[in-house]
């Protein structure tokens, strides 16, 4: 108890030395980055950030239902100058754990890595101004992959993309990746154990399949030449494993009111339906879709309310999958909570919910969300769950903010196990300079 006592005195320590560091004046007198910055071979940040996490999921979580952990992380980020058009950029994190009891329940582990890692080309010089090809690690910002960073790192990808915004009330990414990073800190634990660490891992390893692929091809269109109309078209072909396709368009109803839908839809291809390819173990033939719709109400300039709902057709029966497969982490509103259970990408699963973000001041937010998930089908888990999630963040100053997340599950029994319930809840204390 003593030693536990000291960390959390540790935390509040740092959380008083940085209110002590950020003052109110915007120029902050802590700048270790001012002496590199000052030989103008590039632009350097950072950010040093105390996360404090803890969950329970009780019996829902197994045999290790709850866990806590505190970590330090430490980023730093580069931009160099344009030469001719071309630029570099990067991203390291070093996170170091404080105290820790089951991490891998919070997510919240020590770790390192270099996030970002890229050479980009601007082509100006060939009249596109807007157009620039990146390749390395970069961070994403589509509707199926984002730049989420709910612990210590953003989401990241390794490979290419050509980004294009020259053609009037057009934006066209092409790309091409191999590798994904989620924004989980957990580490690998077992041989086989690939999904969702922090580690960059090969797409084929993701999608749990034995064999080598050439990775994941990507056409991303936003158009927005149609008055009151925002459409979002995109195709994502993963060789050998499956193709998603999606639609979204977003249509200003009013002022202060718009409507937003969402279809996807994913078909496996190649070798996912080859039994030798897949070690005498071929899954079941995925054809799975996704349909989510919801609205967008401004109700005052401070105050922005979403209620919507969402589902996944079908049962997963007659050797047919149709389960909706989130390799990458997808930006989906329903399933945003901070303990995201019940799984609602089953198939069978609807989901309804309500979001509310609201803004007292130009420097405070407070978000609130629930969504209910009904899971009774046959032919996946039988079991209804519900979630509420309060966020409330405050910019102390310029270079200073603190939030607070926290979040209550409750969800009725499956295999066995009476009702159950989870909570989380996580301190975030963040200075950039």
């Amino acid at each position: 108890m003593h030693r536990l006592c000291t960390r959390w005195t540790f935390v509040a320590l740092f959380a008083v030395g940085l209110a002590a560091v950020a003052a109110d004046d915007p120029t902050p007198a802590f700048q270790p980055l001012k002496p590199l910055n000052d030989l103008h071979l590039g632009l350097w940040t950072g950010q040093l950030q105390s996360l404090t996490h803890a969950r329970d999921f009780n019996r829902f979580g197994g045999a290790v239902p709850s866990g806590s952990s505190s970590t330090l992380a430490l980023t730093l980020n580069y931009v160099s100058p344009e030469w001719h058009g071309l630029s570099l950029g990067g991203q390291y994190i070093h996170s170091e754990a404080l105290f820790a009891h089951n991490p891998d329940v919070p997510i919240n582990n020590s770790f390192h890595i270099l996030n970002h890692a890229y050479v980009a080309y601007r082509f100006e010089e060939f009249c596109l101004p807007k157009t620039t090809l990146r390749a390395g690690r970069l961070k994403p910002d589509f509707l199926m992959m984002n730049g989420l960073a709910p612990r210590q790192k953003e989401q990241a990808f390794e490979g290419a993309m050509l980004r294009s915004e020259d053609i009037p009330d057009l934006t066209l990414s092409l790309g091409w990746f191999r590798k994904f990073s989620a924004w989980s800190t957990r580490h690998k634990n077992q041989p086989n154990d690939f999904w969702f660490n922090y580690r960059f891992t090969d797409v084929a390893d993701l999608a749990g399949r034995p064999y080598e692929t050439s990775g994941t091809y990507v056409a991303d269109v936003v158009y927005t030449g149609i008055e009151r109309l925002r459409l979002n078209l995109g195709n994502w072909y993963s060789e050998d494993l499956m193709n998603l396709l999606y639609v979204s368009p977003t249509v200003d109803l009013h002022p202060r009111l718009s409507w937003t839908g969402i279809w996807a839809h994913q078909r496996s291809t190649g070798k996912w339906h080859d039994d030798d390819a897949n070690g005498g173990t071929a899954p079941a033939d995925l054809e799975a879709q996704y349909l989510q719709t919801y609205l967008t109400f401004k109700a005052t300039p401070r105050l922005k309310i979403m209620p919507g709902c969402a589902w996944v057709p079908g049962r997963n029966d007659d050797g047919d999958n149709h389960s909706f497969q989130d390799l990458f982490q997808a930006d989906l509103l329903p399933l945003v909570g901070l303990i995201g259970r019940p799984y609602g990408y089953l198939a069978g699963a609807r989901m309804g919910y309500l979001s509310a973000l609201y803004k007292p001041t130009a420097r405070a937010s407070v978000w609130m969300h629930y969504v209910y998930t009904d899971m009774d089908n046959t032919y996946t888990w039988a079991y209804d769950g519900q979630e509420v999630n309060l966020v409330v963040g405050q910019q102390l100053t310029p270079a200073f903010s603190v939030a607070v997340k926290l979040a209550y599950a409750w969800f009725d029994g499956r295999e066995g196990n009476g009702d159950s319930n989870a909570n989380d809840a996580r301190l975030f204390l963040t200075y950039r300079f």
